[in-house]
């Protein structure tokens, strides 16, 4: 699977594309508006959306999807509590999403801390000589500060996934695999952790990726053990986007599930799985203690 760092969005009925690092409504609100209640829904069958490699001109990722496979909602009634994920609608029962917030917490208070740099301003990134606030900047930046190894956009191809899939976005000294996502929606964090599976999937199950892995690390890190690669830990570092503390609270419903759905996989590969949040406050103009 190769990771996107933006979408082109295509709204159709005469709007011009455009170019966002973040699929969020607000992008087709004056295109909604226009319309009358009953044709927003065939308008958002309508629009599309192409991932793409990179946040200039880039190269596209994947299929083109119609834009409602992005909606996600949340609602409440009763007792029941109904999510909207992939195009589809689904109800999880009270007892049920008790037990998906006491697992995702669980995760929480197991994962060690990391000392993740902040996610820096406009004014911090120049100072520190990096091109621009995005993922492929913070991800050098916090290579450059833990004496990780970068491999953000690089692909590895391998007999299962001949067009590449993303290993991480870092990989520490001790092999844990980072993924990093800034973010406010649920969707992203969804692709974020069937990245995390994927990856370490292909990593425990294929020599040739797990060998192709090995040689971009050690180009990095010399000191990387040569030979067959164990994957032991894989980290999920995401900032969200409204300078909130990342929590077991302060996931969306729809990210939990989708979190505790690869953690179990993963842990069937005895492979653990941490989550830690990144401190995005001054990024989104909040003071900072």
């Amino acid at each position: 699977m190769a990771e996107s760092q933006s979408a082109r969005v295509s709204p159709r009925h005469g709007q011009k594309p455009f170019r966002t690092d973040e699929v969020t409504l607000a992008g087709f609100q004056d295109l909604l508006d226009r319309l009358p209640a009953e044709g927003r829904l065939e308008a958002l069958k309508r629009a599309e959306i192409q991932l793409m490699s990179d946040t200039d001109a880039g190269l596209p990722v994947g299929p083109a999807t119609d834009a409602l496979k992005w909606v996600s909602a949340e609602v409440s009634l009763g007792n029941s509590h109904f999510i909207r994920h992939q195009n589809g609608w689904y109800e999880i029962g009270a007892n049920h999403l008790e037990y998906v917030d006491a697992e995702v917490r669980k995760l929480f208070e197991a994962s060690p801390a990391y000392d993740l740099p902040a996610w820096p301003t406009e004014d911090e990134a120049r100072a520190l000589g990096l091109k621009n606030t995005y993922e492929n900047s913070y991800n050098r930046l916090a290579a450059r500060s833990l004496g990780w190894a970068f491999l953000d956009g690089g692909l590895i191809q391998c007999k299962l996934h001949p067009l590449g899939f993303e290993a991480a976005d870092l990989i520490a000294p001790d092999g844990t695999l980072v993924h990093v996502k800034q973010t406010k929606e649920s969707g992203p964090l969804s692709h974020l952790f069937v990245q995390g599976h994927v990856s370490a999937d292909a990593l425990h199950t294929e020599s040739d990726a797990n060998a192709a892995v090995v040689e971009a690390v050690r180009k990095r890190l010399p000191a990387f053990p040569e030979g067959r690669f164990e994957p032991r830990r894989v980290l999920f570092a995401i900032a969200l986007k409204t300078g909130a503390a990342l929590t077991s609270d302060s996931l969306f419903t729809v990210s939990k599930i989708s979190l505790l759905h690869t953690a179990r996989a993963l842990q069937n590969l005895g492979i653990e799985v941490h989550i830690q949040g990144i401190d995005y406050r001054a990024r989104a103009g909040l003071p900072v203690d």
